[in-house]
């Protein structure tokens, strides 16, 4: 008995949310109506939906296999950081939130050295995280261009001192 209700109130919270998330997105406002005080709250939160879109940052992690990213890292002779991280992890959003959309990391991973980031979970994520004995997330190493480690970070920091030790360990 238990069992059926937890299926009929997943099939009702479900149905409730699809149905908010998609009412969201049917208003179009336009960025010259933003000053009108006549929006009900359904179009508020679409346009704090759509600014928070059109302004979202993507971090610029290498695109392609750990080997691949060690393989580019020795060719082109740049440092390189592994962000461990999982879905599940609230320090992880903070990173996501906070760190990873800091400009000037931004800068320096676009420019001076490789990111990559690594799903604990997934196939290829198990493994590396069992090869450098991950044990708490979020977790970075920070690797020399020839694969040697050069330090580690362990937990969320702020993002001005992950530059910090991302440059001391890089020594720039």
């Amino acid at each position: 008995m238990r069992y059926i209700i937890y299926i009929a109130f997943f099939a009702i919270f479900s149905c409730t949310t699809r149905s908010f998330c998609q009412k969201l997105h049917t208003y179009d406002v336009h960025p010259e109506e933003y000053d009108n005080q006549n929006f009900n709250l359904n179009q508020q939160t679409n346009i704090a939906t759509t600014l928070a879109l059109e302004n979202e940052i993507t971090f610029p992690f290498f695109d392609g296999s750990f080997n691949e990213l060690q393989q580019t890292a020795k060719e082109n002779n740049k440092p390189y950081f592994v962000y461990f991280n999982a879905i599940w992890c609230g320090p992880c959003r903070q990173v996501k939130s906070n760190i990873l959309t800091n400009k000037t990391l931004i800068s320096l991973s676009e420019n001076e050295n490789l990111a990559y980031s690594i799903d604990v979970e997934d196939f290829e994520g198990i493994e590396i995280s069992q090869k450098y004995n991950v044990k708490q997330l979020p977790y970075f190493i920070f690797f020399n261009p020839d694969q040697t480690v050069a330090g580690t970070i362990t937990g969320y920091i702020s993002p001005d001192t992950f530059i910090k030790k991302m440059n001391e360990y890089f020594n720039k």
